[in-house]
């Protein structure tokens, strides 16, 4: 088993790590999915603020897909390239489920939008598709970890 310091220095690794993916990554790849080419900001706008938020929420949700993890697993020892490997799994399934979401409704929003109409993508539209994405990938890792364990 990994010592206290260890699941402590590994779960701020991680944090820092989610965060700047989740700061970084999700909304500059959705507004050049919508098609904006606002990807610079240059005073704190509510899109930054949208960004910051989004980071925050894409770290906890990391955090609590890996405490998830491990309560399910509570009883097997785990190696720090188990963590990483089930880890990332989960968050490229997320990441790649909400991405296919946003373009499903994106897809069904196309009639409803006029031409060169840019669609602000911090609203909380998109809430539906980020709780689903989370919680089909967390249910499709706890069938695979129970069907087959580790």
């Amino acid at each position: 088993m990994l010592r206290k310091t260890a699941w402590g220095l590994a779960a701020a690794l991680l944090l820092a790590g989610l965060f700047s993916f989740g700061y970084l990554t999700y909304y500059p790849f959705l507004h050049f999915f919508w098609g904006s080419t606002d990807l610079i900001a240059t005073s704190v706008s509510a899109t930054m603020l949208a960004t910051l938020i989004n980071g925050l929420l894409f770290a906890f949700s990391g955090l609590l897909m890996l405490a998830l993890m491990l309560r399910q697993n509570a009883r097997q020892r785990f190696s720090a390239q188990r963590i990483v490997a089930r880890s990332l799994g989960i968050a490229l399934g997320n990441v790649a489920l909400f991405s296919l979401f946003v373009a499903g409704h994106k897809f069904l929003l196309a009639p409803q939008i006029p031409q060169g109409v840019s669609v602000d993508i911090t609203h909380d539209y998109f809430l539906p598709e980020w709780v689903l994405s989370t919680v089909i990938v967390l249910m499709l890792s706890a069938w695979r970890h129970k069907a087959r364990p580790a």
